[in-house]
C-alpha cells in the first residue's frame, strides 16, 4: 500500500492516502455500532500503519510550504475524489462511539495521526 518512495509522487501520495482512508473506513463499519470492538478494530488498523501515516503526514506538511506543489497535489486529488466520498461517510460512524473511554483513550493515543 505505501512504500517510503511512493512518497514522492502526487499519484502515489494520494493513492496511500486514499488507501489508508478505505482501510480505516472499513475497520470502523466493521464494528457495526459496537464501540468497543470499533475502538479495536481502529486502534489495530492504526498500530498496524502508522508508520505509513506519519509518512504521509510529513509529507503533507511540507505541501502546506509549497503552493505550487499544493496546488498540484490538489489537481491530482481529483482522480480520487469518488473513492474518498464513498469512505468519508463510514468514517463518520466513529462520532457515535466519541464519548466511549476506550475511543477516547485512542483519540489521545494517536492524536496527530488521526
Amino acid at each position: 500500500m505505501f512504500s517510503a518512495a511512493a512518497c514522492g509522487g502526487d499519484d502515489d501520495f494520494m493513492e496511500d492516502t486514499v488507501a489508508l482512508t478505505e482501510g480505516l473506513a472499513k475497520a470502523v463499519e466493521s464494528a457495526g455500532d459496537d464501540c468497543g470492538k470499533m475502538a479495536s478494530n481502529v486502534e489495530a488498523f492504526v498500530s498496524k500503519n502508522e508508520g505509513k501515516m506519519k509518512a504521509l503526514k510529513a509529507k503533507a506538511e511540507e505541501l502546506k510550504k509549497d503552493k505550487e506543489a499544493a496546488a498540484k497535489m490538489r489537481k491530482s486529488a481529483e482522480k480520487y475524489k469518488a473513492r474518498m466520498e464513498k469512505a468519508t461517510p463510514a468514517l463518520m460512524g466513529m462520532i457515535k462511539c466519541a464519548e466511549d473511554p476506550k475511543m477516547k483513550e485512542l483519540q489521545e493515543k494517536f492524536r496527530g495521526l488521526m
